[in-house]
């Protein structure tokens, strides 16, 4: 994954998480490994496309573009099961082979940016 690009939910704005990620910022996971994050919803439509997912906030009519890498965390995010942030870092972690603190700093700013978007709910 070194070099590739993280999508953050921006709408419809490519931007590479590392550039962005201040920790007043990311997701407070610190106490959060037995949180159960799940995302879309009703109002949410979502759809592969090759790698990609394009996911449709039906109400407020924006769409949002995730990358492999987003695809990737967004699947076990919508799972029955949900995902902890544990589980969605050692997934990226496995799956990119980047450094688990890497992982950790995308997983946190992928969430921020589904909650800050109404896409990431708790439970």
């Amino acid at each position: 994954m070194a070099g590739e690009r993280t999508d953050t939910v921006d709408r419809g704005r490519t931007v590479d998480a590392r550039d962005m990620v201040e920790a007043r910022d990311m997701v407070d996971t610190r106490g959060a490994v037995d949180t159960v994050y799940r995302a879309g919803g009703p109002q949410v439509a979502w759809r592969e496309a090759g790698e990609d997912i394009v996911v449709l906030d039906v109400p407020q009519s924006v769409y949002f573009g995730l990358n492999r890498t987003g695809a990737l965390l967004w699947r076990r995010l919508v799972a029955d099961a949900g995902a902890t942030v544990p589980e969605l870092v050692d997934a990226l972690a496995a799956s990119d082979g980047v450094p688990r603190e890497q992982a950790s700093t995308e997983v946190s700013t992928f969430l921020r940016d589904l909650r800050e978007a109404g896409l990431l709910r708790t439970g």
